[in-house]
C-alpha cells in the first residue's frame, strides 16, 4: 500500500483517513491509488476532473497519465473537457447525438 501511495504523493496518514477527510485533489489521487493497486491492465477514468480547479484538474490528469505509463496501464478518459482530451489523448472515440 505504502509504494501506492508513494507512487500517486499521497502520505501514509492517507490510507487511514475517512473519504470526507481529504481534499477534492488527495480525493482523486486517493481515486488512482486506489485504481492501480490490483496491478489491472486499464484504468477507466470516468469525469475525474469534476469539481476541481483548472490547476489541479492538469495535475490530476497528468498523474493519471503518468501511473498509467508507469505501469503500463492502458487509460480510458472520459470527460467533456476537450481542452484535456487534445492534450492527453493518443487514441480518441468521440460518442454523440447527430
Amino acid at each position: 500500500i505504502r509504494e501506492v501511495l508513494d507512487e500517486v504523493g499521497l502520505p501514509a496518514r492517507a490510507a487511514a483517513a475517512l473519504p470526507r477527510e481529504l481534499s477534492g485533489g488527495m480525493a482523486q489521487r486517493a481515486a488512482v491509488a486506489i485504481a492501480i493497486a490490483p496491478q489491472p491492465k486499464i484504468m477507466i477514468a470516468d469525469e475525474p476532473e469534476t469539481g476541481l480547479d483548472p490547476v489541479l484538474r492538469r495535475v490530476v490528469t497528468e498523474l493519471m497519465l503518468e501511473v498509467a505509463k508507469n505501469n503500463q496501464v492502458a487509460l480510458m478518459l472520459i470527460t467533456h473537457n476537450m481542452e484535456t482530451v487534445k492534450r492527453i489523448s493518443d487514441h480518441l472515440v468521440i460518442i454523440g447525438e447527430h
